[in-house]
């Protein structure tokens, strides 16, 4: 898994998301809407379900700490991953995706979420800009930090901007 920039987009792990989320969810709509708190929902439960097999055969003591820590960090990407998403379409009117297998475009111009969708996105991208949060550590000692918290102060500024209108 790497890292080539300081988005959500530039990581493998929240890319193979992405890849989840098209297939899955926004293909079989013919790619109309991107409804997050959908979303969000159904990547929770695919993160669990992948959690689980990885640890069936531990401990219960293990499997509680493994779901403590393993499920969080990969959760961390979806909500980066859609809080860049729904910023897009908020700055754009659009989220764009390009479909390599066609060499197409695809504009998803309708997004569905509520103040409270966005409340949440928000509260989540502040609690990485916290010094004992995982993405924090990751990241403090990196040359991209002070880019990577621009960034997620830019995501959550865009995000508390459309709450608040």
């Amino acid at each position: 898994m790497g890292t080539w920039g300081v988005k959500a987009h530039e990581c493998d792990r929240a890319c193979d998301y992405l890849i989840d989320i098209e297939e899955k969810i926004l293909k079989p709509i013919d790619f109309k809407c991107f409804d997050v708190n959908f979303i969000l929902e159904f990547m929770k439960n695919q993160i669990m379900e992948e959690v689980n097999k990885e640890i069936k055969k531990c401990s219960r003591a293990d499997k509680e700490y493994y779901m403590g820590i393993i499920f969080p960090r990969r959760y961390c990407y979806i909500t980066f991953l859609v809080a860049e998403c729904v910023v897009d379409y908020l700055l754009k009117g659009k989220y764009v995706i390009h479909d390599y297998d066609t060499d197409t475009e695809i504009k998803i111009t309708e997004f569905i979420f509520s103040n409270s969708d966005l409340e949440y996105l928000s509260s989540e991208l502040q609690k990485f800009l916290e010094p004992e949060h995982f993405e924090y550590k990751a990241w403090e000692e990196s040359k991209s930090f002070e880019n990577w918290q621009a960034h997620i102060n830019m995501l959550c500024e865009n995000i508390n901007k459309k709450k608040g209108a």
